[in-house]
């Protein structure tokens, strides 16, 4: 039900505490059925707006005081905890950043004011999970009630190259040092992906030459793999080694 108050001489229609319209009904058809049950009986300055009282419930209002402004009567703090929250995105991929969807907080149909009828606190809201975001009610709403969103893990992008080898044949080789990995998340660890049998590649990077292996230029691929971590996926890269026996 809605009250009509005289502000600075304005009439304005609130329902739930929600300024609606400064003109009258007459002007609103859908509103025609929502009756007057009280008006100030002066036209007295306010220095507080009627819609600075954002209830969810009817309230009795007193006549204005010495000092202009108008004193609710016998209302209840309407609680968050049947609030609906929507945010403009549920779902995030890892940025190193902390991320703050949009928050939009409906209460028995309205749309409440961030700052004025709540405030925000954002939970675990940086790194790959499960992030929160809290609605705390302030003003004439109380209560908590918070929303979960997700940031998934980003992939990642590291580089891998590797050096080209020369070794003699003479004797059996181990090279290390190969490759040049950046910009990885994780641990990097190697495996053969295809090449002569001469050659074989530990999970360290280093390349074993078998001794007697016949002169020539041999190219192998090597698979490298970045384990990954709490905000990475895993990857993996293959490149080729080019190694020329002498």
């Amino acid at each position: 039900m809605p009250w009509l108050f005289w502000i600075t001489g304005t009439p304005m229609w609130v329902r739930h505490g929600r300024l609606i319209d400064s003109k009258l009904p007459t002007t609103r058809p859908h509103l025609t059925h929502i009756s007057v049950t009280r008006r100030l009986p002066t036209s007295p300055t306010a220095s507080t707006d009627a819609a600075d009282y954002p209830l969810a419930h009817p309230i009795m209002l007193s006549e204005y005081t010495a000092n202009r402004t108008f004193v609710p009567h016998g209302y209840a703090r309407s609680l968050l905890n049947n609030a609906t929250i929507r945010l403009s995105k549920e779902t995030y991929t890892y940025t190193g950043k902390a991320l703050k969807p949009d928050v939009t907080v409906i209460v028995n149909g309205l749309t409440l004011t961030e700052g004025k009828d709540y405030k925000l606190q954002y939970d675990k809201n940086k790194n790959a999970g499960t992030a929160k975001v809290i609605v705390t009610g302030k003003g004439y709403y109380s209560g908590k009630k918070s929303k979960n969103f997700t940031i998934k893990k980003a992939t990642q992008k590291f580089s891998v190259t590797a050096k080209a080898q020369t070794v003699k044949n003479v004797k059996k080789s181990k090279l290390t040092g190969v490759f040049t990995v950046k910009n990885n998340h994780g641990k990097v660890t190697y495996s053969k992906a295809s090449g002569s049998g001469n050659f074989t590649v530990d999970k360290s990077g280093a390349i074993t030459v078998k001794k007697g292996t016949k002169k020539g230029t041999y190219k192998i691929k090597v698979k490298c793999k970045a384990a990954g971590d709490g905000n990475y996926k895993a990857a993996e890269k293959t490149v080729t080694v080019k190694i020329t026996v002498k």
